[in-house]
């Protein structure tokens, strides 16, 4: 009888115990601390760079995925989107103006969560009508990440946040975009560079990746020359 009543005891105590716990809801702290989130179910790595693994800056995405979703994606509007890799030639349908070269890559989807790739402060924040929302990272070591074309942003210029924590949502298409995409650059030592060159570096002996970057040289020559017949249409 008195180990029956010990053990409903310790059986009571677990259970208010586990109630009085904190139930894990996202929320933006304050300005001065960092971001706290829900854990993700499995955080993929992008690539490195100085040696520090930096994530997937889709929640939910793995690698392969987001290869599929940029630069082996090709999009609707192949002329006014541009192909979506570093490098692109982009035309900006803007009177005048000039042909530039793609900086950064380009991964399309709907209702993206968008989150840091590495723990930083938000160096910046804002929005216009070429790049509708924008995100600024400093992640040290003199290493930059930008997010572009966010519908919704949730961190504001400052803050300390973590690594998978969310910065914003694409929930439609924003700037000059035409179709939802997360536009991404990476920039280290003040200079932007193609994420696919660490990617390569970080994952030489991952033959589903190698061969989804194989496959991607392979239909960068075919996705060109489409643009490149396109674009006397619509100029």
């Amino acid at each position: 009888m008195n180990k029956l009543i010990i053990f409903l005891a310790i059986a009571l105590s677990t259970i208010v115990f586990w109630l009085s716990l904190p139930k894990k809801i996202s929320r933006i702290q304050d300005i001065h601390h960092t971001l706290k989130f829900v854990p993700h179910p499995k955080r993929y790595t992008f690539f490195c760079v100085k040696s520090v693994p930096f994530g997937i800056p889709v929640y939910g995405w793995s690698l392969d995925s987001l290869l599929i979703r940029s630069v082996l994606f090709l999009p609707h509007d192949i002329v006014r989107d541009g192909l979506p890799w570093f490098g692109a030639l982009r035309d900006d349908w803007r009177p005048g103006r000039e042909s530039r070269f793609h900086q950064g890559i380009d991964i399309y989807g709907d209702s993206l969560k968008v989150v840091a790739v590495q723990s930083g402060t938000v160096e910046k924040t804002g929005r216009d009508a070429f790049s509708g929302g924008i995100v600024k990272l400093d992640h040290g070591l003199y290493v930059k990440t930008v997010y572009i074309h966010l519908s919704r942003i949730v961190v504001e210029e400052g803050m300390r946040i973590d690594s998978g924590s969310c910065i914003g949502w694409i929930l439609r298409p924003e700037g000059n975009a035409r179709e939802s995409q997360l536009h991404f650059e990476l920039q280290v030592d003040g200079e932007k560079q193609d994420p696919l060159n660490y990617v390569k570096k970080t994952f030489p002996y991952a033959p589903e990746i190698t061969r989804l970057l194989e496959r991607f040289e392979e239909k960068k020559y075919t996705h060109r020359a489409l643009r490149n017949r396109a674009l006397p249409t619509v100029k």
